[in-house]
């Protein structure tokens, strides 16, 4: 499994290995199975088209930390954790379309005011705790 980049799947199968040294290599085999899906993700569409599966893959990571409340199942899995780099991969890509500096800082600044906005609603959401255990485990795990 581990020659292969799956060992993110044994951990979740099996629990963590009798090597401690092994035991962080889930998180090489997750970006190892990020780099080896992506670029035949990307080949299939247009550049235009991009931001499709950057979303797709975010909602899909969302949807699955969801459906799955084990802490186990929230961190090792591909699908939980690729979300994550699909929004990296997100921005990297915004930036590379951006048709100069200044588009591109309109661009952030509009994001950036988004997200203020969202992190505050979220910080006055969950301090007031009207949010389920459940959905502040699975948005608390993408801010971080």
């Amino acid at each position: 499994m581990y020659l292969a980049f799956l060992n993110n799947f044994d951990i979740i199968r099996s629990g963590l290995p009798d090597s401690s040294v092994l035991g962080v290599l889930w998180s090489v085999a997750i970006e190892e199975q990020f780099y080896l899906l992506w670029p035949v993700i990307l080949f299939a569409l247009p550049v235009r088209n991009y931001w499709m599966a950057f979303a797709a893959i975010i909602v899909s990571s969302l949807f699955y930390r969801a459906m799955n409340d084990s802490p186990l199942l929230h961190e090792h899995p591909t699908l939980s954790c690729i979300g994550d780099m699909a929004i990296g991969a997100f921005g990297a890509w915004m930036i590379s379309e951006s048709k100069s500096l200044k588009s591109y800082l309109k661009i952030l600044k509009n994001i950036r005011l988004q997200l203020f906005i969202f992190y505050s609603g979220w910080y006055f959401y969950s301090a007031m705790r009207l949010c389920s255990p459940v959905s502040r485990f699975v948005f608390s795990n993408v801010a971080s």
